[in-house]
């Protein structure tokens, strides 16, 4: 049980500047220092839909809930 195709979207092309050629914001220090900062941390950005889909692919919670001997008698009926 898993999701049958990956949750991953492509990066959007950045805005250039008309002026210098560039990306906005290439040349901003703080973006910069950020972009390296978190370049290697493995961050894995998603809709929280697609989370939450997933989330309950693999979930065992529900498991639980029937194991108690009310329960069962419950479900014989």
């Amino acid at each position: 049980m898993g999701l049958s195709e990956p949750a991953i979207v492509p990066a959007r092309p950045a805005i250039i500047n008309p002026h210098t050629g560039r990306p906005l914001g290439a040349d901003d220090p703080y973006f910069t220092e950020l972009n390296a900062e978190l370049a290697d941390k493995g961050f894995l950005v998603a809709a929280a839909e697609e989370l939450i889909t997933w989330a309950r692919t693999g979930s065992l919670m529900w498991m639980t809930f029937g194991l108690a001997c009310c329960a069962v008698e419950m479900m014989q009926m």
